[in-house]
C-alpha cells in the first residue's frame, strides 16, 4: 500500500466521522495554514474539529517486504471560541475528552476500514494546547502502521 493510498483512506475514515469537519496531509506547522479539503475553491479550514495526517517516516523493509510508518495523527478543535468567532466556555479537559473520543473512534474506524495493513503494537495518546499561534487544543494519536510494500 502506497502513502498516496493510506492518506486517501485515511480520509476516507475522517469523512465518515460525523462531527470531524476536515481532513489534510502535511506537516504540524501546516495545522495553521490555509487549506482546501474537498473540492477546489471549498476551502474548510476554518471548521473545526478538524484532523491532519503528518508526514510519516517509513522504514522500508526489503527482506519482509514490509512498508512500516510511523504515523501522527492531529486531532484539532478551537479554545475559548468556536468557528464563527464566538465565545465559547468549554474548559480544556471538556475539549479533550471529546477530541479523544473522536480519537479513539478514528483508530478503530480506521483498523476496520483497512484490510491491507494495520496498527503495530499500540497507539499513543498525547494531549496539548496552544502549541500554534491560534488557540486549539489538540490530541495527537501516533501509531505504527505495517502494511505489503509495493514493489
Amino acid at each position: 500500500m502506497t502513502l498516496l493510498e493510506i492518506n486517501t483512506q485515511f480520509k476516507t475514515v475522517t469523512d465518515a466521522i460525523s462531527g470531524l469537519n476536515g481532513y489534510s496531509f502535511g506537516w504540524p506547522s501546516d495545522r495553521t495554514r490555509s487549506q482546501t479539503y474537498d473540492a477546489p475553491g471549498e476551502d474548510q479550514a476554518d471548521l473545526y474539529p478538524r484532523v491532519l495526517f503528518a508526514v510519516p517516516t517509513l522504514d522500508h523493509d526489503m527482506t519482509q517486504r514490509n512498508d512500516t510508518y510511523q504515523c501522527q495523527v492531529f486531532f484539532d478543535d478551537l479554545l475559548g471560541y468556536d468557528d464563527d468567532g464566538e465565545a465559547n466556555t468549554d474548559t480544556q479537559v471538556v475539549k479533550w475528552s471529546t477530541l479523544i473520543t473522536y480519537a479513539e473512534r478514528w483508530v478503530k474506524d480506521m483498523q476496520s476500514y483497512i484490510t491491507t495493513g494495520k496498527v503495530q503494537g499500540t497507539v499513543n495518546f498525547t494531549l496539548d494546547s496552544f502549541a500554534l499561534q491560534r488557540r486549539v487544543i489538540t490530541v495527537i494519536a501516533s501509531f505504527t502502521f505495517v502494511t505489503k510494500a509495493t514493489c
